[in-house]
This record gives structure tokens, C-alpha cells and sequence, in this order.
């Protein structure tokens, strides 16, 4: 889905914030998120991927880290 993308550039392909209760993700394809805006949007309903479960705000960078660490982001390294 990404093109060229690391562990260390995701932030320029994901976006997270929270509307509601869902979190949206932004999502720009060739990592220029910051000067091209979203070339796909991903809802996840009724989920909050931007807080920790002491309720403390959670960046981008955080956010990316907590999914990896956890196994529900995917990065190819090679």
C-alpha cells in the first residue's frame, strides 16, 4: 500500500486523530502526507487509537511505535 516507507518515515504516510468516538486515518501513499494531503482515509469506528489506556494523548509517532510494538502495523524491511 505504501511506497518506500520505514519504520522511521511513517508519519509522513499516516495521520491519526480522533472524531467522535472513531479514530480516522489519514493516508498518502507516497509519504507526502505533509505537502499533498490524503490520497486514502481509513474509519475505524468506535475505536480511540489516540490515547493510552491511562487516557493520556498519544502523537503520531506514539501511536505508529504502540502499533508495531504490537504487531498490528506491518513494515517491510527490505
Amino acid at each position: 500500500m505504501l511506497v518506500g516507507e520505514n519504520d522511521s518515515t511513517l508519519t509522513k504516510y499516516l495521520d491519526f486523530r480522533k472524531e467522535g468516538y472513531n479514530t480516522v486515518i489519514d493516508v498518502n501513499t507516497q509519504g507526502k502526507l505533509g505537502t499533498q494531503g490524503a490520497d486514502q482515509k481509513i474509519v475505524l469506528e468506535n475505536v480511540d487509537l489516540t490515547h493510552d489506556a491511562y487516557g493520556q494523548f498519544m502523537n503520531n509517532q506514539a501511536i505508529i511505535n504502540d502499533l508495531l510494538q504490537k504487531g498490528k502495523l506491518n513494515v517491510d524491511h527490505g
